[in-house]
């Protein structure tokens, strides 16, 4: 589109979404923390999205679990992450963590586009570290419903699979529900983490803007360490607009496209004022910038 000249394209949506994998921690392997720091090594974002999305216009690896909201810059990774599927360091923490070579199920949704090809790079970069992928295509209904089941993979259950939430759940610890480690109430993949836990609830208390920045660091650094689910990456919403449409503001111009519940209007959320406004556009535009 961004070559028809009839056609402007834009991002009408700063918050856009964001891609991550849940990762199973009922079944063996990523019931072993060492199996999950591993995948840290082995997810290459750049190579899952680029695919898809194309150009670094409209997505963008990151090392953080929350949106960067306004901001799309890096972020910190974690220390000694992205070392590469073949190389040495994620072999050896998946030994360390007892992968015997069994099938990893990794369930894969043929009917969105950025989860097929994702889930495509993915199984590629998985067995280059020596892990055996079982990569099951399906449309995405039926993700939907296996992913519910808590069976061993071979019996109709899953280890992981690649997803995407909007970017507005992911603003802060306790709007994102795949960051709660509560084991079965959890979100899918129902990781048990009690440090996690106690940190997001001393987050929801804090009283200072600075008290709530310092938590959602440890929140994070945590995350790093114990892998409750994997993110691939935030990306835009590109549109295609008509050029006669560029007389209306963009307010109009996303009604006139999706309606009136997607407008790009974030007091519609609640999330430019008051206290929702200072943690969410501030606290996460900047938290995790070093």
């Amino acid at each position: 589109m961004e070559s028809d000249p009839a056609i402007v394209v834009e991002n009408l949506f700063d918050f856009g979404f964001m891609a991550y994998l849940a990762l199973n921690w009922l079944h063996p392997p990523f019931n072993n923390v060492k199996c999950r720091q591993a995948m840290l090594h082995i997810v290459n974002q750049d190579e899952m999205m680029r695919p898809t999305f194309g150009s670094q216009k409209w997505y963008h690896p990151t090392g953080s679990y929350f949106t960067p909201a306004r901001r799309w810059r890096t972020t910190p990774t974690p220390t000694g992450s992205g070392a590469g599927p073949t190389s040495r360091v994620p072999k050896q923490l998946l030994a360390e963590g007892g992968y015997d070579g069994r099938p990893v199920v990794l369930l894969q949704a043929t009917t969105q586009l950025y989860m097929m090809n994702g889930a495509t790079v993915l199984a590629q970069e998985m067995r280059s570290a020596g892990m055996n992928v079982d990569l099951q295509p399906m449309d995405w209904a039926n993700v939907v419903a296996r992913r519910a089941s808590q069976s061993p993979p071979d019996q109709g259950g899953w280890n992981i699979f690649l997803t995407g939430v909007d970017g507005f759940s992911r603003c802060n610890p306790f709007m994102l529900a795949q960051m709660a480690t509560n084991g079965t109430k959890a979100w899918f993949g129902w990781p048990s983490d009690e440090r996690n836990e106690q940190l997001r609830a001393q987050w929801l208390v804090a009283k200072t803007l600075e008290e709530s920045k310092a938590i959602a660091r440890q929140i994070q650094e945590n995350a790093w360490n114990v892998v409750p689910h994997m993110v691939v990456g935030p990306v835009l919403h590109p549109l295609g607009v008509a050029q006669e449409r560029q007389g209306l503001d963009a307010r109009a111009r996303a009604h006139s496209v999706l309606g009136p519940s997607k407008r790009p209007d974030r007091r519609a959320h609640g999330c430019d004022t008051g206290r929702c406004a200072q943690r969410n556009e501030s606290a996460w535009a900047t938290v995790m910038d070093g």
